[in-house]
């Protein structure tokens, strides 16, 4: 095993805040191994907005809140991936995650990811990757793409969720169209 991807519990502030998942990560990270937190950059109770709360710096205090926690828990390694955001291209009721690029726009979107890595920074968290990743599939903003979003100097990789089911690739050439 080479690592491990978890999502933070994320449905309201004392759910994404409870120690024993960052504790869980931690003794993961210590390991070694590559440790992958896909973190949003706020909890859902947020709602709809959130990428223009966000980028209005409103949640300045509830991240430096997780930078603790990860300092706390020796997550501030290298091997350490915050995988921020996943999916945010995706459509469906507006996007159905809150921090979608349909929801508040991509400049909006950009200024939220900017605003959230700094103040991570500021609070000491230095050493982790991280990581933007779309969604692909009729389910996404085909419109948005990586390289709308991406900025140099806040982004240090990319990924890409793609579902085998729309349609199925069940074939070497089905997965070649699909990911080409």
């Amino acid at each position: 095993l080479d690592g491990l991807m978890r999502f933070v519990p994320r449905k309201n502030e004392s759910e994404f805040l409870a120690p024993t998942f960052w504790d869980q990560m931690g003794q993961i990270a210590a390991t070694g191994r590559i440790t992958v937190i896909a973190l949003p950059w706020a909890p859902e109770s947020a709602g709809a907005g959130m990428n223009k709360m966000v980028a209005e710096g409103k949640f300045r205090d509830f991240h430096r809140k997780i930078a603790a926690l990860m300092i706390r828990y020796n997550l501030n390694r290298p091997n350490v991936v915050l995988r921020l955001c996943w999916e945010y291209n995706s459509l469906g009721g507006g996007g159905w995650y809150h921090w979608s690029t349909v929801n508040d726009g991509v400049g909006t979107f950009r200024l939220a990811w900017t605003t959230a890595v700094d103040t991570f920074r500021e609070a000491g968290i230095t050493e982790p990757l991280w990581f933007q990743c779309a969604n692909k599939g009729p389910q996404n903003n085909n419109k948005v793409t990586g390289a709308d979003v991406w900025i140099d100097a806040y982004v240090d990789g990319a990924g890409l969720d793609h579902y085998n089911s729309w349609p199925p690739q069940n074939h070497d050439a089905g997965w070649n169209t699909a990911i080409n």
